[in-house]
């Protein structure tokens, strides 16, 4: 379940980038990995590879990682479904609690997308949750009945290669 503490110190980070994404192999366990991010305190070249662009956006501040940043593993366990949508294409829930990075739903269109396309109310005795992981780049939503567990540690001390 998701203590009120390691909500809190996901919701704190300035901004997430998402690393991974992977199913657990013997269970319907989601797992996800975000590193927290921070704008960088001095002004740098954007590159795009695109040597009119850059010229046109000039320098500004890169939003990074570094090794003293948390990484956060973010498990649901027996999910229903998920879906993992490039941030610059997202609709606005109406409750939506942007000082949030992890927000859960009682109601949502992907909630409703799930009852219509899956029969996982019809057989569960608990009701459907969605919660949304949001990033820098991408919002990953996922369906499941109980909370998420959240660990973390720093980026250097991580076992992830």
């Amino acid at each position: 379940m998701v203590s009120d503490e390691y909500s809190a110190a996901l919701n704190s980070c300035p901004y997430l980038f998402l690393v991974s994404h992977e199913e657990a192999p013997d269970t319907l366990d989601l797992q996800l990995v975000v590193h927290e991010a921070r704008v960088e305190n001095e002004r740098s070249p954007i590159e795009t590879g695109i040597a009119n662009i850059d010229q046109i956006l000039g320098d500004g501040y890169a939003v990074r990682s570094d090794p003293s940043s948390r990484e956060f593993t973010i498990t649901f366990e027996n999910y229903i479904g998920f879906s993992i949508r490039s941030e610059s294409y997202v609709n606005a829930e109406l409750e939506d609690d942007y000082s949030k990075k992890l927000r859960s739903y009682t109601k949502s269109a992907f909630l409703d997308f799930i009852d219509t396309s899956t029969f996982a109310q019809q057989c569960l005795d608990e009701p459907v949750l969605h919660f949304a992981v949001v990033c820098a780049d991408h919002v990953v939503d996922v369906a499941c009945t109980t909370p998420p567990t959240i660990e973390w540690n720093s980026i250097a001390e991580s076992t992830r290669q």
